[in-house]
């Protein structure tokens, strides 16, 4: 049981509904019972507002007008779930029991009961309840608020007893915001007090009161990015205390103002603080101090500095002045009371740059630092570079740049998270391909002929190969000597002692060297699946039969099948592609297997380091385009049953089950085109024997298994730095 939820960027458009529909589809072969709650479609709840003003309508009426739009995209989810032959219903926020006070516009939930929830998911695989909304014990309809939706999923998972996934259009939380800090570290977890103190100081991420409700019972959730897997993002969980100090995150707020009052008599301190209260502001940066008379402090935001000035005349015995242009830095992390020499060395840095700090105030949980806003990004570079805030730029190369892995290294790299940090790209190719162009984030990149001179005019710190065994095995080591780290994607050191073979979700420890190699891309997507397999139930053995796109021979193979298609003769493989099928991929060896088999068989005890795994393996060239299917059969050491083995499947980060054969739902070569996920259905258990599972597996044999395998590979190595 899982309560998910989507903001309104996710469902913005019948065809994000739709995905988000399908994927939540995918989610049911392991969660079988989930609560979606959806907010209203981009843009539509300040149209509903402004509709709402533009007649001046009270606060009451405007929530009954404002909860039209999460009522519409309920109805829209839940068609779009029963489109897919999935049993949906939908639910307001007050047919889910949301029961929340009278405060219109910024309502908070009293209770939740959630009989009429429980009810409908004994009829129904999945309730889609709109966020934001519910009602009062007189009937009334309330909305929650800025962050409502988030309140509401997190709340409903309290009372159900269950995780929660926040999907939203950003792939996690960050170290700052990516617009101040533009390579800003994605954290992969943060605890509960962490994240609200980043809300409190302005953090734009969610709303202070939804992680109260969850650090209050004990709610782990995840937020990540729609259509993200599962598990994916940041994961936000009640952190154990340990010694010593830690910075997570940093937060800036502009526009600030510095406000100081001083009276002299009691009277006058009474008329102050009634002054105080009346401005209806909440402090930040409080100070108050008594002696000879009164003075207090707080900041102000300029936007709400006009009613501020305009009382200063109703100022009767005391004096206010405002200073503008300052910005507020919060530090957020843990152990700071303790660890006193943090702010010390903060301030210390901070003076280094001739950086004026005005005011700091201390906590647990905080250090905020007032500082003049022309200061503001000087001081944010300081506090970076002490606490390695932001990711370090890179240089990349690529060589086999023109090639079809080549260009696909090219794509997933401009998609991946990494994109910033690469300051500078250099594309290597052969001579024949030199002066080519390539694009890469919106600019053109020239294409180099590969040689020593070239390799060492540059300062390379990481590179991708993918043009051949020969070229990796006379040019990887002139790219080692130059200081860089290569990613191979060739069979030129897989299976060389020292070189560590990788699939990052598997075995990334192994990544000590200076060449990493790139497994074969039929071996790639089969090790997910086996890795969930070997940690949960042990590993035996392994049969391997592959149907494998035209694309994994490269370009060769996808001209031969164009060839053979219009009926002439082939010029790489050795029978026509088109319309046949060859049980034959690399040379024969002596024991009648083939290159390609051997590789699968050597390259699976390798990754999953266990040498006395039986393996044999049978590979087949198919008429196909790109995508590689494999059918595997696994003996495990343990008896499983096929719901556990399912979940497992499930749960191992980079796949996703297919597989419901009633209704002939199982994973196709067109379902893993271009995408990241390995595809695992038709699972089964041998009839004969309990300790042997069938699985079909299939993934995208250029992206998964190649080019984006290289890339999640350097993108751990920068995580870990």
């Amino acid at each position: 049981m899982i309560v998910q939820k989507y903001g309104g960027t996710s469902v913005a458009t019948i065809e994000k509904i739709r995905l988000i529909a399908k994927s939540i589809k995918a989610r049911l072969e392991t969660e079988k019972k989930m609560v979606v709650v959806v907010s209203a479609m981009s843009g539509e709840t300040d149209a509903l507002i402004n509709l709402g003003k533009s007649i001046g309508i009270e606060k009451r009426e405007l929530d009954q007008l404002t909860c039209l739009g999460e009522n519409k995209t309920i109805s829209l989810l839940a068609g779009a779930l029963c489109e897919d032959g999935v049993k949906a219903v939908s639910l307001t926020g007050w047919q889910a029991g949301v029961i929340t006070s009278d405060d219109f516009s910024k309502a908070k939930i009293n209770k939740i009961k959630i009989n009429n929830i429980l009810l409908k998911l004994q009829e129904y695989d999945v309730v889609v309840v709109a966020g934001f909304q519910g009602i009062t014990k007189c009937g009334d309809i309330t909305t929650l608020g800025k962050g409502g939706s988030d309140t509401t999923a997190l709340a409903l998972a309290g009372a159900i007893g269950c995780e929660a996934e926040i999907f939203t259009d950003v792939c996690g939380i960050f170290s700052a915001d990516p617009k101040v800090l533009k390579n800003a570290k994605k954290l992969d977890a943060i605890d509960f007090s962490s994240l609200m103190e980043m809300s409190a100081c302005g953090a734009k991420i969610m709303e202070t009161r939804s992680v109260e409700i969850a650090k209050k019972y004990g709610i782990e959730f995840y937020v990540s990015k729609s259509l993200s897997g599962a598990r994916e993002g940041t994961k936000v969980f009640e952190e154990e205390s340990f010694e010593g100090a830690v910075v997570k995150n940093l937060t800036v707020k502009d526009g600030i103002s510095f406000v100081e009052i001083k009276c002299v008599s009691e009277d006058d301190f009474q008329n102050m603080m009634k002054f105080c209260k009346e401005f209806g502001q909440n402090f930040e940066m409080f100070s108050f101090e008594e002696g000879e008379g009164f003075a207090l402090s707080f900041l102000a935001q300029e936007k709400n500095l006009n009613l501020l000035e305009s009382r200063t005349q109703n100022a009767n015995g005391f004096d206010i002045s405002i200073i503008k242009g300052f910005s507020k830095l919060t530090v957020v992390g843990a152990g700071f009371r303790t660890h006193k020499d943090v702010v010390a060395s903060i301030l210390f840095e901070l003076k280094k740059k001739k950086i004026l700090v005005k005011k700091v105030m201390l906590s647990e949980v905080s250090v905020e630092i007032l500082v003049n806003e022309k200061d503001q990004n000087e001081a944010v570079c300081v506090l970076s570079n002490m606490f390695k805030l932001e990711n370090k730029e890179i240089s990349v190369a690529i060589v086999g740049a023109t090639g079809l892995v080549g260009r696909t290294f090219l794509k997933v790299l401009e998609e991946s998270e990494i994109k910033s940090q690469v300051k500078n790209l250099y594309l290597f190719a052969s001579k024949k391909s030199a002066g080519k162009k390539l694009i890469f984030d919106g600019k053109e990149f020239l294409v180099e002929e590969l040689t020593e001179e070239n390799i060492k005019t540059k300062k390379i710190d990481y590179a991708f190969f993918s043009a051949g065994e020969k070229v990796s095995k006379t040019f990887a080591e002139m790219f080692v000597e130059a200081g860089a780290v290569v990613i191979d994607n060739s069979s030129a050191y897989r299976m060389e002692k020292d070189v560590p073979l990788v699939v990052p979700e598997v075995n990334f420890e192994k990544t000590h060297s200076k060449i990493i190699a790139n497994p074969n891309c039929s071996t790639i997507q089969c090790m997910l699946p086996l890795y969930a397999l070997k940690k949960n139930f042990g590993l035996e053995g392994v049969a391997y039969a592959t149907y494998q796109a035209v694309s994994g021979s490269g370009e060769k193979g996808v001209q031969d099948f164009e060839l053979t298609k219009e009926g002439e003769k082939p010029k790489f493989y050795p029978y026509p592609i088109f319309d046949n099928c060859l049980p034959h991929i690399g040379g024969f060896l002596e024991n009648g297997y083939t290159s390609e088999e051997m590789k699968m068989i050597n390259e699976t005890k390798k990754i999953l380091g266990d040498e006395t795994l039986k393996i044999s393996a049978t590979c087949v060239r198919v008429p196909v385009k790109n995508c590689h299917s494999v059918l595997v059969t696994a003996t495990l050491t343990k008896d499983a049953s096929l719901e556990e083995i399912k979940k497992e499947f499930s749960l191992q980060n980079g796949i996703v089950v297919i597989d419901d054969i009633a209704k002939n739902v199982y994973p196709i070569n067109k379902m893993a085109n271009g995408k990241n996920e390995v595809f695992v259905g038709r699972i089964r258990k041998d009839l004969f024997n309990p300790y042997v599972v069938h699985f079909w597996c299939v993934a995208d044999n250029v992206r998964k298994g190649a080019a984006l395998n290289g890339v999640q590979i350097l993108e751990k190595m920068l995580k870990n730095k």
